[in-house]
Order: structure tokens, then sequence, then C-alpha cells
């Protein structure tokens, strides 16, 4: 037997370490008979020793963690071809030398016995099908995990905690397009010691080279390479990066960006084609994730559609479109211009798109602006104080100060004159008033429906409406469709 430790990845790679009676300390510290100067390994990480006829390692309650062939150990024996991880760092457990090849006709070999100078890697036949044999537990990992989570999100999370676990990288990113380039990419990030919570810095001419051209890119040492721009490559330092494009039936549909600063850490040939290998695997769960949320808000959507409350009548596709606009802008606080002839059911809508709000259990107050005075109009909207003018006999609340959390419905909004526009204006502005004949200023919260069977814009261009209040009012403007043009609907 001939029982060693081969360092296959980190910063000791390349490196053969014998294995006697004597206790093995590895750690970072300088003292251990293994050291590792890698911060993620701890001072006194593990130790190797001979029990009976066989190598036991015991993890010393290290920080992250020692790994026998991908699973976390405290105390367990070492068989041959036991993969060893700690920290960034592996190492093959070998126990047998190979046996001497047979003896063959040929020409006349001659030994030297002077001794090699520089730096040698030792590699056995049995040693590279370990490696092969390696890789491809690697894969068959990533191909079981990431096809058994449907979350996006979570999906991209794995997937770059897997990563880490085969390639000495510090920080990962996973950019997904939406057809149009990286403009409006959605981007996952993830730091191997800090978590999601960590900016990761990505460069963004790289991934956009990788993603147009789908190919693989590979910098080893990127300080020292020339045209990479002076982007956030150069403002990060990273010493060594790679992009690996995700593609998916010839589609390029992201990328994978992997990068580390450690100056003593370099990824290699062998780093890519594995990453790239996981990429293709993992582009089609990526896929199936991005179809799946999408089907699921398609649905809860199509379910909201069909869900909301109202009293409208009709069947006909420009219903529909009605109903699913309800269905959207009601959750939100925007403020909802309704146009229409009359008679088109303005009012009926404005009352879904306050039933099927989280302002539902709240006041829903009507005013017609056509149907009364301007002085009255103003005192119902407003409110006035005792004595403001004749008759005002009581302090009164107006229709805005009543539905406080609720909603405003204005039917006519046209029919306003120029002086109760000015102070519409400034309660969707502000969303405070005074009374008529008060002085103290009142704030409400308030959603404010309107409603017109004129043409505003006509209204603008005449003079007689003001400009910057249907800007105001026409944040989301709904078109009622009359009966004439949806016959369909007349038999119900």
């Amino acid at each position: 037997m001939n029982p060693r430790l081969a360092a296959i990845a980190g910063k000791l790679k390349g490196a053969v370490f014998p294995l006697t009676e004597a206790p093995v300390l590895i750690g970072r510290e300088t003292a251990a008979n293994l050291c590792i100067a890698d911060p993620s390994v701890s001072r006194r990480h593990s130790q190797i020793e001979k029990e009976g006829g066989q190598f036991v390692i015991a993890d010393l309650e290290s920080l992250n963690g020692t790994f026998i062939n991908d699973v976390p150990v405290k105390r367990r024996p070492l068989a041959h071809g036991d993969r060893v991880r700690i920290g960034d760092s592996q190492f093959l457990f070998l126990l047998h030398d190979g046996e001497a090849s047979p003896a063959s006709k040929s020409s006349e070999v001659q030994f030297e016995d002077r001794q090699l100078s520089g730096s040698t890697i030792q590699v056995k036949f049995n040693d590279a099908i370990y490696l092969m044999a390696r890789d491809l537990s690697a894969l068959m990992k990533v191909s079981t995990t990431v096809n058994a989570i449907r979350g996006l999100e979570e999906l991209q999370k794995t997937l770059l905690e897997l990563l880490f676990e085969v390639v000495p990288a510090e920080r990962g990113a996973i950019l997904l397009s939406h057809g149009n380039g990286l403009e409006d990419a959605a981007v996952f990030g993830l730091d191997r010691a800090r978590g999601p919570n960590e900016a990761i810095k990505v460069s963004r001419m790289i991934a956009q080279q990788v993603l147009r051209e789908k190919t693989a890119l590979l910098v080893s040492d990127a300080p020292a390479q020339q045209g990479f721009g002076s982007d956030s490559l150069n403002q990060s330092r990273p010493s060594s990066l790679m992009c690996v494009p995700l593609i998916m039936l010839d589609r390029p549909q992201g990328v994978i960006y992997l990068d580390t600063n450690a100056p003593d850490v370099h990824f290699d040939q062998d780093h890519l084609q594995l990453v790239s290998a996981i990429a293709a695997i993992s582009a089609v769960a990526i896929e199936n994730a991005r179809h799946i949320e999408w089907l699921q808000s398609e649905n809860e959507r199509l379910l909201a559609d069909v869900n909301i409350e109202h009293n409208m009548v009709g069947e006909s596709p420009s219903m529909k479109q009605v109903y699913q606009f309800i269905s959207k802008v009601a959750p939100t606080d925007s403020t909802v211009l309704i146009s229409g002839e009359s008679g088109t059911g303005k009012e009926l809508a404005a009352r879904a798109i306050h039933q099927n709000s989280k302002r539902a259990k709240l006041p829903f107050m009507a005013v017609n602006c056509a149907a009364l005075a301007e002085t009255l109009l103003e005192s119902e909207l407003f409110g006035h104080e005792k004595g403001a003018f004749t008759g005002a006999i009581a302090m009164k609340k107006g229709r805005l100060e009543v539905a406080d959390g609720g909603t405003v419905f204005l039917d006519e909004i046209g029919e306003l004159s120029p002086a109760l526009q000015v102070k519409l204006l400034r309660v969707l502005q502000e969303r405070e008033f005074e009374r008529v004949g008060g002085t103290r200023t009142i704030k409400v919260d308030i959603r404010l429906v309107a409603a017109t069977n004129k043409d505003l814009e006509q209204a603008i261009a005449a003079g007689i409406f003001r400009r910057d209040l249907f800007y105001r009012l026409n944040v989301v403007e709904l078109a009622m469709p009359p009966l004439r043009q949806r016959p369909e609907d007349i038999s119900l």
C-alpha cells in the first residue's frame, strides 16, 4: 500500500502528500502538517489518523465542514478513491499503486536516473478515471436537483450553490434575457460567503458578447487581459472569470457569470467545460421554471377576470375587455377616467372598480357634476362651515371628506366650472382642501374615478377644460362600448 492524498483542486493542486502512522493535521495554521492558506479553511480544520488497518478522517468542528464525496462528515474511514473536500481544496485519497504494464517487443528503452526539475503533476490511470467519474457525478447531481425545482428564484440559487461546489468562484450571477439582449434582463446574484444580500458586479460587455455569440468565455488572468474595455470588469478587478451562455433550442436565454478576486485562484479549461455542460442541463430546467411562472401568473389573471364583482351585463368580447381592465386596475390606487356615451354603464364600472379594490369596505361617494349649480356643487364636494353663506346654519362635511379612505366618483366631470377645476386639481395633487368658508386644511385619502360623455381634448382646445387637470384625471382610461357596438349582448 502507498497511502497518500493527491490534490486535484485548490491552492495545492498537483501536490501529493504521503500518509504515515502519525496523525496529519489539516488546517490554515502554519503548524498544521498539511497547511492550506485559504480563508474558507479553519485554522484546525480536520485530522487524518490511522486506526487499526485503515485511515480515518475527523472534522475538528470546522466552520465550513469536511466533505467526503460531497457528503459532510464528522468522522469517517477513508476508502481508496474517496474525494476529500476542505474549503476550496479537493484531494483524492489513494491506497494502491497501478500495476506495471506487461513486457512487449519494442525499441530499446533506456532509463535515466537524474531527477526532473520544475513543477510536476502525478496522475495515475485510476486517478484520471476517478476525475472523469467526479465530473459525471457532478452533472448527475445537478440534473437530478434542478429538475426537481419549480420556483425560478429557488432554482437559480440552488444552481449557483452547486456551481460553487465544483468551481472555486467567490461570486456568481444568472442573467435571464427577455428576448432583447440584457437591457431588461432578470438578474439573480449570489456571493459564496455573504449570500444573496451582497451586490454582484458583472461585466456588461462580456455578458452581452457571450449572449450574442452564444460562446463561453474564460478569462483566467483578468487584470492582464487587454480589450475588455473600462466597464465593471476593470472596476471590480476579478483575478479570474468565466461567462457561459444558457441556450435552449439554439436560442440564447441568458448567461451564467462566475468570478473571483483571489489572486492565486484561476479558472481553467476543465472548469469551463464542466460549467458549460451544467449550463446545457440547466437551460431546460430554467426555461420550464419561467414557463410555469408565466402560466401561474396568467392563470391568476384569468381567475381575477372571472371573479370580479360587478353588476354589469354583457358577455361580448368588448365587455370582456372591460372586465379584464377592471381586474387589473382595481387593486391599484390609480385615478381612472371612464369615457362613453350616456347609458353605457360608466357608474356601474366605477362601482365595480371600487368593489374589487382594497377600499371596498369603505365609502363610495357618487357626485353628478351636471346636476347641481356651481355654488351647491362646491358645498357638496368640499363641505362648508357654519355661517359660510346664507342658509349655512351648521357645519357640513363634503363628499370628499365623508369618503376618506374610500372612492369618490365624479360623473360628468366635463361640466365642472373653471373655479372648481382649480380646487379639484389641488385635491388630486395634494389630497387636501378647505371647506367653504373655512381656513383649516383637511387631508383625505381617497381614490378618484371620473366619468364623462364629452371629448375632453376638444374641451381643452376650446379653453373650457384645464389641460393639467385632464392629465391628472387621465392616468388610466376606460372606454365603455355602447350597446349598438355589441349586438350579441342585446338578448341578455
